[in-house]
């Protein structure tokens, strides 16, 4: 059976690209949020001060979103890949 015509697969190709728009979103957000508390904390004159909030973010956007440090980290880390990679994509 051709997928194209299988019964269903409308809606299972919507549900697909719901879920990479979503997923786009939320790592939109996190690198967002991420470059916002940067930028508040290296105002921060303290060195010791700066280093501590700045292993904060990535606990902050887990907890948020209910993830690990790790997996935080990781996303993030492929987002900036990205943004400095394929910078067209990433605003695509």
């Amino acid at each position: 059976m051709d997928t194209e015509s299988a019964p269903g697969t409308a809606s299972l190709d919507a549900l697909a690209r719901a879920q990479a728009m979503s997923e786009a979103a939320s790592l939109m957000g996190m690198v967002r949020h991420r470059d916002i508390e940067q930028a508040r904390i290296d105002a921060d004159p303290s060195p010791i001060k700066r280093l501590l909030e700045r292993g904060m973010i990535s606990l902050e956007i887990g907890q948020a979103m209910g993830l690990s440090e790790q997996q935080v980290n990781a996303r993030l880390a492929m987002a900036d890949r990205m943004i400095e990679r394929a910078p067209g994509c990433w605003a695509a």
